[in-house]
């Protein structure tokens, strides 16, 4: 599964794309994109052959937003 890399379970509560399939400028976190976790998985000797990226097509509310872009803090979901 390489979606909802800024989940509800994630403790600091970062705004951002759940499921972004490349980096891009205020991405809270280093790596947390689909082509980083392929690339790091083929790393591992895992063969591109049996890799299957997943997306996950849905949305998330927040409350307590601050700021607006992207790597900002909520309270809650």
């Amino acid at each position: 599964m390489t979606y909802d890399f800024f989940g509800a379970c994630d403790a600091a509560w970062p705004t951002a794309p759940h499921s972004a399939l490349t980096a891009y400028d205020g991405i809270p976190k280093a790596d947390p994109d689909g082509s980083a976790t392929v690339a790091k998985l083929k790393g591992l000797g895992i063969p591109a052959s049996e890799l299957l990226l997943g997306i996950g097509f849905y949305g998330r509310g927040r409350t307590g937003v601050t700021p607006s872009a992207p790597g900002g803090t909520a309270t809650g979901s």
